[in-house]
């Protein structure tokens, strides 16, 4: 029985249907972090899911980006570790490049 967490909201909704109490806790997260008006009806929660860390523009960014190339849920999720690994090579040089390794870094 679950009664640590909204006890009988948790325990009616394990009840009702298939889903673990894990996924309950997952999509309250969510839902939690992107406001009802931004998500996209014809995006998968999965989608959502995979912007819901960010901030609230890079959410608008990339949902909409979904949405508009019809990216598949693995290719979102590639698109922004993508961009997040570039972010993290650019302040690594910036950080090299201030303690005056500059002409240490390779360009690519």
């Amino acid at each position: 029985m679950v009664t640590s967490f909204n006890g009988e909201k948790y325990t009616e909704a394990l009840e009702k249907t298939n889903y673990s109490y894990q996924t309950l806790l997952n999509s309250k997260w969510v839902a939690s972090k992107i406001e009802l008006c931004k998500r996209l009806h014809n995006l998968s929660w999965t989608h959502h899911r995979e912007v819901a860390s960010l901030n609230s523009a890079q959410q608008k960014y990339w949902l909409d980006r979904a949405e508009e190339e019809q990216l598949s849920k693995r290719e979102l999720r590639q698109a922004i570790n993508q961009v997040k690994w570039v972010a993290s090579q650019i302040k690594i040089s910036s950080r090299l490049e201030n303690l005056g390794w500059a002409h240490h870094i390779c360009y690519f």
